[in-house]
C-alpha cells in the first residue's frame, strides 16, 4: 500500500460511492498525507469491518466457534484453542451452549 499511494487512490475512487463524501475526503487526506495509520484504521472500521459484519450476519449458520484470545504472546497456546474449537465444531457440528468456560474474551492487546 505504501509502495503505490496511485493505486490506493484508484481503490478510494471505486469506494467512494459507498460513503459519503466526508469520509471518503478524510481518506484522502491521510492518503496524500502519508498517514499510514490513520487511513488503514479508517478504511478498517468504516469500509471492511461493517461489510465482513453483514456478510457473517446473512451467512453465520451458527455452526462456527469463537476463538478469542487475550493476545498472541503465545502462539503454541493459541492454537491450542483454535485446535480445540475446530475439533468441537467437526465432533458435534452444531455450536454448544455458551458456558463460562467457552473462549469467549475479545481479543486484546495485539
Amino acid at each position: 500500500m505504501v509502495d503505490d499511494p496511485a493505486r490506493v487512490s484508484a481503490i478510494l475512487d471505486l469506494m467512494a460511492p459507498l460513503h459519503p463524501a466526508e469520509r471518503v475526503e478524510g481518506w484522502r487526506q491521510a492518503l496524500a498525507q502519508g498517514e499510514w495509520q490513520h487511513l488503514s484504521e479508517g478504511l478498517l472500521r468504516d469500509h471492511y469491518d461493517p461489510r465482513y459484519d453483514k456478510h457473517r450476519s446473512r451467512h453465520d449458520d451458527g455452526r462456527g466457534q469463537i476463538v478469542a484470545l487475550d493476545g498472541l504472546s503465545d502462539l503454541d497456546a493459541a492454537t491450542g484453542r483454535v485446535e480445540a474449537a475446530l475439533a468441537r465444531m467437526t465432533a458435534g457440528g452444531a455450536r454448544p451452549a455458551a458456558d463460562p468456560g467457552d473462549i469467549r474474551a475479545a481479543v486484546s492487546d495485539l
